[in-house]
């Protein structure tokens, strides 16, 4: 039985501290803890800290945590216009509500106050009954007195017994509150979402001054109650807010497929280009760029979802444009598919990622979990809409058109993803006997299709084909057919039970481990995306002289020139005519032949000069190969690992000569002689070799000088 509500005491009036203006809520009042602003003598209760609102408004108002007693008032009547103190006002004034309002206590939310107001609609900060409880001066007290308002009305269910799933402070400010409405014509759904600026959870910080309401649905019936949005919002101090919310970098609430979704990133892509824009970048830093940012940028919302391919179109445009340098208006030749680019480098590409096998890698990452993770909530979402399948390893394949869009996408990369995967046997109650991969990298189905089809149990687990445990706790294989089996066909069955008992039989200890998963192209058996990405590119069986361009301490720019020298597609006059351009295609360098790759770089007379004299102070005796890529095949590393650092420049070195002397002769009208083309060859090769600590030598002389020791130590050797 309630207690009566004790009679008010006298109206007190403690001196008025200055009021501090908080930009989360709408007035913050000091504590009163001041000797002189003590409540009276004859307060009627043993101590006044023992009471605190712990619910808004309603039956259990004021609660005794010594008596567990409690105080009801009548009914409670919210104002539409819910009234606050502003944060200029020093001194609160009384607030009078119309007569036509007033129906019984009314109540409003402050930062520091709850407060009751009595007959006549008057209002006083002062004539209250305070303590600063747990969630006082949080929207979350405001959502109680709504959700009380909800179920007098009868339009709220019962969620007593599941506040837990309904409140939830997460960990970077935000406070949500659902709650599901019923009407005549079916049920809706409100959701306010509550966001604080200066919330520190963690790493994560959201900015100062960032509180809003967001709602999902607003049911008409309740406008009576709360007028608009818009007055809501005003009384509680914060703005209106639409979906989709970003949550941790997230659109909630938006379509997985909408192109929309990906402004953002498309956005900041476009900014990142414009400032590169202005600056002179060569290829080996555009492709660093292009590898360690733009690469980079999607990668988060690839990590949930599926990218569309129109935004996979248009980010690859801009990272070709990028890469070749050809921004805005300017024209420039892609020297070399974007497929080719987008392989690995061992493989003949340059490393960049491709956007649509990264968002398969990525993804895999939550089929990967969905298999592990039984106990999570996540998880048990996606089992109750769709049902578990394969043993629960996956949930059961998703054919309509409607449903969660987002875990169709991710689901359609099992099939990828099913094949680097084996499963590791623990009690053995979640992989099925026949058609999982749990005795090697080939299933029992596959392996011995015959006593398959002829098998009592196609679907059964390993569970479910052993016998019940002796007094040992010895557990044997019981594998049951349909039929006997014929004299020809002993044989395979003894080769059968004989493979089975090859493998170690799952004991019948509970405490033993659960079913588990390996990653097959791990070495630790661990999913990680970067080895995923690596079995879903097609590496198309390329030989290509990788190690000669990419392992070479050359400048970056050199290394992509020689890697597009290696292809054959540097814009020599050759390229250009098959390119559309009419031209003479004579050998600048020499005056008598066609200009083609190989014969500019290897066989003209310009540099055949620069290599014998290069095989003369290494004392070697070479043939030039016909072609540039199998020169790079038995370059590297001639005189072993430790001795050849100069010797794997020399190619490079040599060809970047060339062509920048070429370059000079076209563009610039300006040539140099024979011995001065030898010398800016020496030279740039003594400055990289100076650079890398490749030789102690001070002058270029004794740098050249020295080649023919160095190959004379390694003969020797």
């Amino acid at each position: 039985m309630s207690l009566p509500l004790p009679p008010p005491p006298p109206i007190f009036r403690p001196p008025l501290p200055t009021p501090i203006h908080n930009h989360l809520y709408p007035t913050f009042q000091p504590s009163i803890t001041t000797p002189s602003s003590l409540p009276p003598t004859n307060w009627p209760y043993t101590s006044f800290p023992q009471y605190q609102p712990t619910y808004v408004p309603g039956q259990p108002v004021l609660k005794n945590p010594l008596t567990q007693s409690t105080s009801s008032l009548p009914p409670p009547y919210i104002s539409p216009s819910l009234p606050y103190i502003p944060p200029s006002q020093t001194k609160p004034k009384p607030i009078h509500y119309p007569k036509s309002e007033v129906r019984g206590p009314s109540f409003r939310i402050d930062s520091k106050l709850f407060s009751l107001g009595f007959d006549g609609g008057r209002f006083d900060p002062y004539h209250v009954m305070e303590r600063r409880g747990k969630f006082q001066g949080s929207l979350w007290l405001g959502l109680r007195g709504l959700r009380w308002a909800l179920e007098e009305m009868g339009k709220l269910k019962d969620l007593a017994s599941s506040q837990a799933g309904h409140f939830q402070f997460m960990r970077d400010g935000y406070r949500t509150l659902e709650l599901s409405c019923l009407s005549n014509r079916g049920g809706r759904f409100v959701e306010l979402v509550e966001y604080h600026g200066g919330a520190q959870r963690g790493n994560l910080r959201i900015p100062e001054g960032r509180r809003g309401v967001g709602w999902v649905k607003f049911e008409s019936e309740l406008r009576r109650y709360f007028l608009t949005k818009g007055v809501l919002a005003d009384s509680l101090c914060c703005h209106i807010g639409d979906l989709p919310l970003s949550y941790l970098g997230m659109p909630l609430g938006a379509s997985f497929k909408a192109v929309t979704v990906w402004n953002p990133i498309l956005e900041k892509l476009d900014r990142r280009l414009s400032g590169w824009q202005k600056l002179y970048l060569s290829k080996g830093g555009r492709l660093t760029l292009l590898k360690s940012t733009l690469s980079s940028l999607p990668t988060y919302f690839m990590s949930l979802f599926t990218i569309p391919i129109s935004v996979v179109r248009r980010i690859e445009k801009l990272q070709r444009n990028f890469l070749w340098g050809g921004m805005g208006d300017e024209f420039k030749y892609h020297l070399v598919g974007w497929d080719t680019v987008c392989t690995p480098k061992e493989a003949g590409g340059l490393g960049v990622r491709s956007l649509f096998w990264t968002n398969k890698a990525l993804l895999g990452k939550w089929l990967w979990r969905f298999g592990l993770e039984d106990q999570h909530l996540w998880r048990r979402v996606i089992v109750a809409k769709y049902g578990a399948d394969l043993g629960g390893w996956c949930t059961l394949p998703i054919t309509g058109p409607h449903g969660c869009g987002l875990w169709k996408g991710i689901m359609s990369g099992w099939e990828d993803y099913f094949q680097q995967v084996e499963f590791v046997v623990g009690q053995g109650n979640r992989i099925r006997f026949w058609k999982d991969k749990w005795c090697g990298g080939t299933s029992l189905m596959v392996l011995f299709p015959n006593l398959f089809t002829c098998s009592s149990n196609r679907e059964a687990t390993i569970a479910n084909v052993l016998t019940s445990p002796d007094s040992r706790g010895v557990r044997e294989w019981n594998v049951t057919f349909v039929r006997d089996f014929n004299d020809w066909e002993v044989d395979l069955v003894a080769e059968f039970f004989h493979f089975l008992h090859s493998h170690k039989v799952p004991t019948a200890d509970t405490t033993l481990a659960p079913d588990g998963l390996r990653w097959k192209i791990c070495k630790d058996g661990v999913f990680t995306s970067r080895s995923f990405y690596s079995a879903l590119i097609n590496r198309r069986g390329v030989s290509f002289p990788w190690k000669s361009i990419w392992r070479v301490k050359a400048p970056p720019r050199v290394a992509f020139f020689i890697w597009t020298v290696a292809w054959g597609r540097i814009l020599t006059c050759d390229n250009l005519m098959q390119r559309g351009y009419t031209m003479v295609g004579w050998c600048c360098m020499c005056r008598c032949d066609g200009e083609t790759v190989e014969h500019l770089l290897l066989h003209c007379s310009a540099a055949q000069r620069l290599w014998n004299f290069v095989f003369a102070s290494f004392r070697v005796h070479w043939v030039l190969p016909r072609k540039v890529v199998d020169l790079l095949f038995g370059w590297y590393n001639w005189f072993g690992k430790n001795h050849s650092h100069i010797w794997n420049l020399i190619p490079m070195c040599l060809m970047w000569t060339v062509w920048r002397e070429r370059n000079l002769r076209i563009f610039e009208d300006m040539s140099s002689s024979p011995d001065q083309l030898l010398g800016n060859f020496v030279t740039s090769l003594f400055d990289w070799s100076r650079s890398w600590g490749f030789t102690t030598d001070t002058t270029v002389t004794e740098f050249a000088a020295s080649w023919h020791s160095a190959s004379f130590q390694v003969n020797s050797m």
